[in-house]
């Protein structure tokens, strides 16, 4: 049976600090998402639900705890051993979670298309990967679900956060917590493929537009003109 998320798990995640990451060998840093952002799924998550996420960390122990079923997509064997034996050793299930150690590029396209209620895209963060991602989850997202974009301080996170903000009618930004921005979607309709680059606002912008975009990613970093 798993730990209650709002109670055991943040405190033994906070108490040991697990390092779960390291290309080369596992467990040598820890790129974990801020706690706040992790009691936030755990608190909108509906009961039994299924979520995905592209890379992984705290953010697996946290949909373990809290989804009915989990999928991980990330290309590194031993960070997800290393999330399994955490778990393992405070008493929570994996059983329910499916490891993917492979790019979600390639994995992705081929999983079956089953409903998903929550969607976090923070893998690899080199162009165009997060689009990749989004591209591949998102018709999966049921209406009312949430898309999640992690380190939007990255020109290519930043460029799908500003992309779904324009969305008009398909997502809402209904949270931010920091690098970490949160997307409801507003339709049962697909809002990926088969959509027109003309029913898309983003790819109307005139190049003046564009430009500003550039601007307010620019003094976000507080990088000089």
């Amino acid at each position: 049976m798993n730990v209650p998320v709002t109670s055991d798990v943040f405190q033994r995640l906070a108490k040991d600090c697990p390092s779960f990451h390291g290309e080369k060998e596992a467990g040598t840093r820890n790129w974990a998402l801020a706690m706040p952002t992790l009691q936030w799924i755990a608190s909108n998550l509906p009961k039994d639900a299924a979520t995905l996420e592209t890379g992984c960390g705290y953010s697996t122990v946290t949909f373990a705890a809290s989804s009915g079923q989990h999928t991980v997509i990330s290309p590194f064997a031993g960070e997800h051993d290393l999330i399994r034996k955490w778990c393992e050793r405070n008493d929570m299930s994996t059983s329910h979670v499916r490891f993917y150690a492979q790019s979600s590029v390639d994995v992705l396209p081929g999983l079956e298309p089953s409903p998903l209620d929550m969607v976090l895209v923070d893998g690899a963060h080199e162009f165009p990967v997060p689009s990749i991602d989004w591209y591949y989850t998102a018709d999966r997202v049921r209406k009312g679900g949430i898309m999640i974009i992690d380190d939007v301080q990255i020109p290519t996170g930043y460029v799908l956060m500003d992309f779904l903000q324009m969305e008009r009618g398909r997502w809402e930004q209904v949270h931010t917590i920091g690098r970490t921005c949160f997307f409801k979607k507003l339709t049962s309709e697909p809002v990926a493929r088969g959509i027109s680059f003309v029913d898309q606002p983003w790819c109307l912008m005139d190049l003046s537009m564009k430009g500003r975009i550039k601007q307010k990613f620019r003094k976000m970093l507080g990088i000089a003109k």
